[in-house]
């Protein structure tokens, strides 16, 4: 879906510092999950999630939730 990402990740991979790797993946995940967080915290607003929760235990909670289901599929 990005291949920029993707060119970034194959340099760092054949690279002599794989750490680049992990630090574009840790950049797109907290890209993602400032928007996660965004979507609960509307959601808390408008009394679809609870609101006496914290927005990122849903929103972490929500992440996991979707990787074990994936993980379930394989």
């Amino acid at each position: 879906a990005r291949p920029w990402l993707a060119r970034i990740l194959a340099l760092a991979y054949h690279s002599s510092a794989p750490q680049l790797a992990l630090v574009v993946i840790a950049l797109v995940a907290a890209r993602r999950y400032t928007r996660l967080d965004a979507f609960v915290r509307r959601g808390q607003r408008q009394g679809v999630f609870r609101s006496d929760l914290p927005a990122a235990w849903i929103g972490l909670t929500l992440m996991h939730l979707l990787l074990a289901a994936a993980e379930a599929v394989r």
